[in-house]
């Protein structure tokens, strides 16, 4: 069985990555996270970033104003946050 990301998988994907490495290198993470005494360890500007580009509603269906994308996009989401260490 062959399996690939669709067109639509890999330009979130590539996004997502861009947008994290631009952003959040393992250097700014560790001061925001880790070094920041009174930090509650997340960038409110991730959060806002979040919504700005519909993160938050990936499998919120779409007649409820969300993405209406699928567990797999979720999933290729999930997988960027985590390879690019986002707090």
């Amino acid at each position: 069985m062959f399996f690939a990301l669709t067109d639509e998988q890999r330009a979130l994907q590539d996004s997502v990555r861009e947008y994290l490495a631009d952003r959040f290198p393992t250097s700014a993470v560790r001061e925001q996270v880790y070094d920041a005494p009174d930090g509650d360890g997340i960038p409110e500007s991730l959060w806002q970033a979040y919504g700005e580009h519909g993160w938050l509603a990936v499998m919120v269906p779409e007649d409820a104003d969300g993405l209406g994308l699928g567990v797999l996009d979720a999933a290729v989401l999930s997988r960027c946050l985590g390879a690019g260490v986002a707090p």
